[in-house]
């Protein structure tokens, strides 16, 4: 860290562990919680299942989207309407 120029003592001041976690309600409205190692891993835990539930999808809406495409050009090529 201080080879980065940073001093510990000033990160240690402005971002530790005195200070509140931001977190974002079920409103969207901002608010601080103290800081819990135990909620903070198991947050982090959340937004990683979520992630990789996410990550899992991509490939079948790549296969609806393709499809789709493909859908849209057999009726352009039919006269058909386009469908939506």
């Amino acid at each position: 860290i201080e080879e980065l120029g940073m001093d510990p003592a000033l990160l240690v001041e402005e971002f530790g562990p005195q200070h509140g976690v931001p977190v974002i309600d079920a409103e969207g409205n901002e608010a601080t919680e103290p800081f819990v190692r135990e909620a903070q891993e198991k947050r982090l835990r959340h937004a990683e299942r979520a992630s990789r539930r996410l990550r899992d999808q991509k490939p079948r809406v790549a296969r609806v989207q393709a499809r789709d495409g493909r859908m849209r050009g057999m009726c352009g090529r039919l006269g058909l309407p386009d469908i939506d």
